[in-house]
């Protein structure tokens, strides 16, 4: 299986968490936070959106604002800012792959929002906290929640976040190496995320049973079922032009790094080269080293396939 699609397949979790905006509609945030007239309770609303918004692209602002956030609470005793920041540190500390400092934040939160009653934060909460059981193969045991968080969704009737809770039960079926029950689970998120027009649950998913198709088209790194391979990538480039629209640099650096596998597998080196370069200027562009260096080994390896060794010798 392709299992190195795991670095894109961990983001849907991640994702449901936090989506990118852009510098541009944080420069008026950041201004009116400024603002000393400004109210303490908007403070805390603008300093939790500003820090998502720079959770694609600049992690240090993002955990500054999330951390601003959390004295604010603080000093004026706003429990359910207080919640709100440890959990918005939390997904900063979750997209740098800081996974026992992301949990502990997390569990901040979720001890606060049960002690308010507050099921509907807690769902989330435990979406959250399933991405730190996720990252470190703890499948089980983030299935647990995301059941758990599912079923707080169902009934309240929130359609768009069933059907992201639906796409990461997939994503762990998946890993679990049931792919009957993940392609089940994600073909259900994903006929609810387009009734909720919801464009980027939409991508994850596609993404996912693009996995699924892979796998059933590809042993060994030997394509084996080519209608399944050419599902994949219908699936992987439609979900680009949805990630493309959000301008979701990270995802679109994992996804066209995983196109360019795919290409690989089929031998096709040019289109292979032209996704693998794709995939390291996103990850340029949000200075990703650690996806960086994954798209350095990806474009050395393809030209150790391609008997280019004066090439691969510059990565």
């Amino acid at each position: 299986m392709l299992r190195a699609m795991n670095y894109f397949f961990k983001l849907f979790l991640i994702l449901s968490v936090g989506l990118l905006k852009g510098q541009n509609n944080n420069d008026s945030l950041i201004k009116l936070f400024n603002k000393a007239s400004t109210p303490d309770t908007v403070k805390l609303s603008l300093a939790g959106d500003i820090s998502w918004n720079f959770l694609s692209d600049d992690v240090e602002k993002a955990i500054l604002y999330a951390k601003k956030e959390l004295s604010l609470a603080q000093s004026i005793n706003h429990k359910k800012g207080m919640a709100q920041a440890y959990s918005d540190i939390g997904n900063v500390f979750n997209r740098m792959g800081v996974f026992d400092s992301t949990l502990s934040y997390y569990q901040s939160a979720l001890k606060i929002r049960q002690s308010l009653n507050d099921h509907v934060k807690s769902a989330g909460i435990y979406s959250n906290i399933a991405t730190v059981y996720l990252n470190q193969s703890r499948f089980k045991e983030a299935l647990e929640l995301n059941f758990k968080s599912l079923k707080i969704y169902e009934q309240i009737g929130d359609t768009i976040n069933q059907a992201k809770i639906l796409g990461n039960i997939g994503v762990l079926y998946y890993n679990l190496d049931q792919n009957e029950s993940a392609h089940k689970f994600d073909l259900k998120g994903l006929r609810l995320a387009r009734l909720a027009h919801s464009r980027l649950t939409e991508a994850n998913i596609m993404v996912q049973i693009a996995g699924i198709k892979y796998d059933l088209g590809v042993k060994h790194d030997t394509v084996f079922n080519k209608r399944d391979v050419d599902s994949c990538l219908y699936y992987f480039s439609e979900a680009e032009k949805i990630l493309a629209e959000y301008n979701a640099l990270y995802s679109l650096g994992a996804l066209t790094n995983n196109m360019g596998r795919v290409y690989t597998v089929l031998k096709d080196y040019d289109k292979a080269t032209q996704y693998y370069t794709k995939a390291l200027t996103y990850r340029q562009e949000m200075n990703d080293s650690y996806g960086i260096a994954l798209s350095y080994l990806a474009l050395g390896n393809l030209h150790k396939i391609q008997k280019n060794y004066k090439a691969t010798c510059l990565f």
